[in-house]
């Protein structure tokens, strides 16, 4: 075992209590630029706990399980990147038709396997996305952020001050939404889609017999449990793979076609 030494990067503030103190994990570097995660977990985590510091959008005092799954602004920034990875990942199926069938082609979606996500996650790539403005921000400005493997997962922007700022500004000046935390009335493996459409609002996890797990929509509570016991209707499998259950209290991301 080799020892290792880490410097210790913090961002905080002037004046605030708050810091978020930046994990070795937290941090990647691809195309010689770092991105950071921003982790929407509750305010034990140092991101939370910065953007709640001194926001007067936020509850007060602040409940309990309290997260920034209830941010407006991190799920509209979520939902821009999704859409933005689901725009590119048409093109370039598109790209790949030959030139006289293109035409009467129609790819409105493209769905991820297994292995092109894998793929994504041994190379990370980034795309960009326009933040409207806002408050003092007069202008919108473009932010780079990291290509989605699942459009659940939390945004990586790069590794800048003043990049960081207006994220958090952004999150902060949107303020919050309690509905668009999971219910703790949803039955285990059910999930509120934050993005999800009026016919499809929920998604559930099905474990297939070879131990496989998918993500489905369906448009009601109950056909969301009965699918988690019984797959999606026909068994037709056409949803995001999973390494893992989302965690309870986790906003879900999109499911079907890579991101709803």
């Amino acid at each position: 075992m080799t020892l290792q030494l880490h410097a210790v990067r913090k961002l905080q503030f002037p004046g605030a209590k708050a810091v978020w103190e930046l994990k070795v994990d937290d941090v990647l570097t691809f195309d010689g630029v770092e991105y950071v995660k921003l982790p929407r977990a509750g305010i034990n985590f140092g991101f939370t706990r910065v953007v709640l510091d001194g926001c007067h959008t936020a509850p007060n005092p602040i409940p309990k399980g309290f997260s920034l799954t209830q941010s407006r602004g991190y799920s509209y920034l979520m939902n821009q990147r999704n859409i933005a990875q689901s725009d590119s990942l048409v093109a370039g199926t598109v790209s790949k038709i030959p030139d006289m069938f293109k035409k009467a082609a129609k790819v409105k979606a493209v769905k991820s396997t297994k292995e092109s996500m894998a793929d994504m996650k041994a190379n990370p790539t980034a795309l960009t996305i326009n933040v409207p403005s806002f408050d003092h921000y007069t202008e919108p400005f473009v932010l780079q952020v990291q290509r989605p493997i699942l459009g659940r997962d939390e945004l990586a922007v790069v590794l800048e001050v003043g990049v960081l700022q207006k994220v958090i500004e952004y999150i902060r000046f949107e303020g919050f939404d309690e509905a668009l935390k999971r219910s703790p009335e949803l039955p285990a493996g059910v999930y509120k889609r934050a993005r999800g459409s009026a016919k499809l609002p929920y998604s559930y996890v099905y474990k297939s017999t070879n131990g496989v797990k998918s993500r489905h929509c369906a448009a009601t509570v109950a056909d969301a449990e009965h699918g988690t016991q019984n797959g999606p209707p026909g068994n037709v499998i056409d949803g995001e793979w999973l390494d893992e259950e989302p965690a309870s209290g986790d906003d879900d991301g999109g499911c079907g076609e890579f991101p709803q």
